[in-house]
């Protein structure tokens, strides 16, 4: 409860006259109920509070319902239908108590005190509705407010309801994350820490006091401090000018030093961070993670006496050899691979077999690669390395598998043979009769192109002059029209007229913005590249109808949607979605006022070849000889047609660019059906590429 009302008589109430008055759906229910068979009697019968209280919650955008006397007979606007679910249309007019018999306590408690004079307020109130018979479960909150009558006493209750279910499951999921940080920040291997650089103050996880031989309980306080007490001297330096680094420019902390644990041993250390900043850019902490690597520096000082060791080896012989891991990433390399590959021992090691093998090699060398991996089998290939300076050198590669003492892959050798000059003889032979063939092709092929070419420059031509002359007129017509309206106002001063031109001017700025988006449209259809993705056909109409659902005649039209198929349809949602919304538009723009049940049904079949989509309406229809010229650039099939006279064509035009096809079939009984076939892309997967 929030206030009381306070009671005043009415003095002389003014005559009215009583009538509903506009409210969409629910505005024509209430006229058309049969009133005076309920207690509330006709509709010119009603009180005059009561008629403005439901034409002023028929007008409202926000989610709305009245109810009237201590029965709480129920009135609701077009915004509440969302809220009733399957409980409309039939709420109307009954009493609420009933139509929502799981809050039946809570409705009499609200009728009762706000017919006393109190308004209510109801937070995060649960429900289940059902919607397009499916359960989904929601919140809401309710404001309650007294309608008095014209004694001014309570005679009703106006109540707002604001769905917060998205903020009620927006808590939910925050109180989730924040349990899943806690416990990613307190189960990780990796030491993870804060540091505020005003205050000194850290913040270390458990790990992170385990990765010195700290416990949580010990009196050493975590922090820089600490580190500083037991880091190596020699590196103490290296630290502080990353950390300065950090501090002054903004640049990530990324540093590796060593530690005395509380053993006494020494650690290898590796801490990576980032500055977090405050509303005024200054660094207000730094957060990051820090690696124990002292395992890897012994594996890369194990791996160096290594090298150390086959150098000699390896740099006496006249032919490369190179050593890769499994993954194909270099390990040894001598003299004479280096000499030809043209990359020092410090770049190769960087660097793995496929960032150095010609692209149009990699294939048949990953396929060779993972063999000798899984069977063992040696092979050899001719191949093209490609140095840092663009150059190709052709080698003959003989690859092997090294195994451990227990029979385990470990590396992969490779002695290489440079055979470049034999290759680029072979090549060249194969080149100039290729190169011969080739240009009698580009010849025949310029030749077609450039006849295929002068025709479409005439289509063009032809297209642009007539684009140009009639966008140039389309644009203008409505800026001209809210020109003359603005020129109207300013010489009539009455609101009430000036009202009619601020519609009509906003009925102009609309067709221009629709105007413009479908020049955008076929702007975009032209230069935009054709994509693929799996399309979820529901969503896609779904998302189109309420797009579509302010206008005029949408909420009279029957929707209908069947979809059906044994494949997954790939295709551009883009282009797909343009479709949708020129033709669903056009089926409610033009619905027949004379229909029973004006509706449009949209049915989709797709298969492994090709998604079908049919647009059926009962509308005004298309003249049978006027179904020719429909697609054309600008055209409108009679004078009472609206748009830009652009919709069709770039219908027609995305359709083509789809590589698909559109029919229209005019129905005699009246009404239109539009098939348009697309075809079904493939879901192309990437070639494996080569391990490194």
């Amino acid at each position: 409860m929030e206030r009381r009302f306070n009671s005043k008589k009415a003095n002389n109430p003014p005559s009215h006259t009583n009538s509903i008055v506009g409210g969409g759906e629910m505005g024509r229910r209430i006229r058309s109920y049969n009133w005076a068979e309920t207690s509330m009697g006709p509709v010119k019968g009603w009180s005059q509070c009561l008629t403005f209280a439901v034409n002023m919650m028929l007008q409202s955008p926000s989610p709305m319902v009245l109810l009237w006397g201590t029965r709480g007979i129920t009135f609701y606007n077009d915004a509440y239908i969302a809220f009733a679910g399957n409980k409309h249309p039939a709420m109307l007019g009954s009493r609420y108590e009933e139509s929502w018999s799981e809050a039946a306590d809570l409705i009499r408690s609200i009728i009762r005190q706000c017919l006393q004079g109190e308004a209510v307020t109801c937070k995060k109130l649960n429900y289940t509705v059902y919607r397009s018979n499916n359960p989904e479960q929601i919140w809401k909150d309710l404001q309650c407010s007294p309608v008095l009558d014209e004694k001014g006493e309570p005679a009703g209750v106006l109540i707002i309801s604001t769905e917060t279910t998205q903020y009620i499951r927006a808590e939910e999921a925050l109180k989730q994350s924040e349990e899943r940080y806690r416990l990613v920040v307190e189960g990780t291997n990796e030491g993870i820490w804060d540091f505020s650089p005003e205050t000194r103050a850290s913040f270390w996880n458990d790990r992170m006091r385990e990765i010195i031989g700290y416990k949580k309980d010990d009196e050493a306080k975590p922090g820089l401090d600490l580190l500083l007490r037991i880091m190596h001297p020699d590196d103490k330096e290296k630290v502080l000018e990353a950390l300065d680094k950090t501090l002054k420019s903004g640049a990530p902390f990324d540093v590796e030093y060593r530690v005395k644990h509380r053993e006494g041993h020494y650690l290898h250390l590796h801490s990576k961070g980032k500055p977090v900043f405050d509303e005024h850019g200054k660094i207000k902490r730094i957060a990051g993670i820090t690696i124990d690597i002292s395992q890897r520096k012994k594996a890369e000082e194990t791996l160096k006496e290594n090298e150390d060791r086959l150098s000699g080896i390896f740099n006496q012989t006249s032919v490369g050899i190179s050593e890769t891991d499994l993954n194909g990433r270099f390990v040894l390399a001598n003299d004479q691979f280096c000499n030809i590959v043209g990359r020092s021992k410090e770049e190769l090691y960087e660097l793995g077999i496929q960032d150095i093998t010609h692209p149009g090699d990699l294939a048949a060398n990953y396929w060779l690669f993972e063999r000798v991996i899984m069977e063992g089998t040696p092979f050899m290939i001719e191949k093209r390395f490609i140095r840092p300076d663009g150059s190709e050198i052709w080698v003959k590669n003989n690859v092997s598998l090294v195994k451990d003492t227990e029979g385990k892959p470990i590396y992969i050798l490779a002695v290489s043979h440079d055979i470049t000059g034999r290759k680029v003889t072979e090549l060249e032979k194969t080149r100039l009769l290729a190169q011969t063939q080739k240009l009698n092709l580009e010849l025949e092929t310029s030749r077609q192109q450039l006849l295929d070419q002068n025709e479409n420059l005439k289509k063009i031509n032809t297209e642009l002059d007539n684009f140009v002359y009639r966008t140039s007129h389309d644009l203008r017509a409505p800026l001209t029209s809210v020109l003359g309206l603005i020129n109207v106002c300013r010489l009539n001063s009455d609101i009430s007229h000036q009202q009619i031109y601020l519609e009509l001017m906003e009925k102009s700025i609309a067709r221009l913005d629709n105007f413009i988006r479908d020049i955008i449209n076929f702007s975009r259809n032209n230069r935009v590249k054709v994509t693929q993705q799996e399309i979820d056909l529901e969503k896609l109409i779904n998302e189109s109808l309420e797009g579509l659902k302010f206008m005029e005649g949408y909420s009279c039209i029957d929707k209908r949607v069947e979809i059906s198929g044994e494949a997954s349809l790939f295709s551009d949602l883009f282009r797909l979605r343009i479709i949708c919304n020129n033709l669903i538009s056009n089926a409610i723009k033009y619905h027949s006022s004379i229909a029973e049940v004006p509706f449009v049904l949209i049915k989709v079949h797709v298969n492994q070849e090709r998604a079908l989509f049919e647009f059926k309406d009962n509308g005004k229809g298309i003249p049978a000889d006027k179904t020719d010229k429909i697609f054309e650039m600008f055209y409108r099939a009679s004078d009472s047609s609206k748009g830009s006279g652009l919709g069709l064509y770039i219908v027609k035009e995305v359709i083509f660019t789809l590589k698909g096809s559109i029919q229209v079939q005019p129905h005699k009984e009246g009404g239109t059906s539009f098939i348009v076939e697309v075809p079904n892309g493939n879901s192309l997967f990437p070639e494996a590429p080569l391990k490194h």
